[in-house]
């Protein structure tokens, strides 16, 4: 049975060890960080939007006792941040999906001139705001931190998956770099670590979501299966 380790909890990732486990597949799924609650205020009013990046920061929002500015919209980038929305009964007038590259141009189209929340972790790579600079005003909100695990275990695994690059930084405190396992980066950034660290094989998923990082894994798999 081919095996997987993806840096993220069972509870957030649930999408990725259905699909894995489906395909059967052994699956561990930790993240190998430990998120605490930022205080935080909103900037000065108006807002014409807040958008979230994660469930997570809906999550930490939401336990702030926190309420959306009157007249102000919602975004979310990707399925799994609009549906935490959703299932607090906010109206989610934008979700965008895929690259964050892609993400930031359709979101641009709706928000231009306005000003936007980020909700955000304080490691946040900021991906969609960084390229929107130039077309909204961005409005950095940090609601919670991430900050690396002191202890954990890591199985050896087939493939490996990073979600963030501190989620790798964090794995090379404790592993060295296994040279018969493969890689896959969530993105762009966590690609770059993985080159800087030595990598040998690695991917980066066609779009950074759960779905994403599953059709990865599986697509190496079926083209170069491993001998086990």
């Amino acid at each position: 049975m081919p095996s997987v380790f993806l840096s993220r909890d069972q509870r957030s990732a649930g999408l990725f060890v259905t699909l894995m486990q489906k395909a059967g597949w052994s699956v561990q799924a930790v993240s190998l960080l430990v998120f605490r609650a930022e205080p935080f205020d909103l900037p000065p009013q108006p807002l014409d939007w807040l958008f979230f990046y994660s469930r997570k920061g809906v999550r930490f929002w939401h336990r702030a006792g926190k309420a959306p500015p009157e007249g102000c919209r919602i975004a979310a980038m990707g399925q799994g941040t609009a549906a935490e929305l959703e299932r607090l009964d906010w109206e989610v007038d934008f979700v965008g999906e895929g690259h964050p590259t892609a993400v930031a141009k359709a979101f641009g189209k709706v928000a231009a001139g306005q000003r936007v929340a980020f909700m955000q972790a304080r490691h946040s790579r900021q991906s969609v705001e960084k390229a929107l600079a130039e077309q909204v005003e961005v409005l950095p909100v940090v609601v919670y931190d991430n900050v690396p695990k002191s202890e954990f275990t890591v199985r050896p695994a087939d493939y490996l998956v990073f979600t963030s690059p501190l989620n790798f930084a964090t794995y090379r405190q404790h592993y060295s770099i296994m040279p018969a396992s493969r890689y896959v980066a969530i993105g762009a950034t966590t690609a770059r670590a993985f080159t800087k660290a030595g990598v040998p094989h690695f991917r980066v998923a066609g779009t950074p979501s759960e779905q994403g990082l599953a059709a990865c894994v599986l697509a190496w798999e079926a083209e170069e299966p491993r001998v086990t």
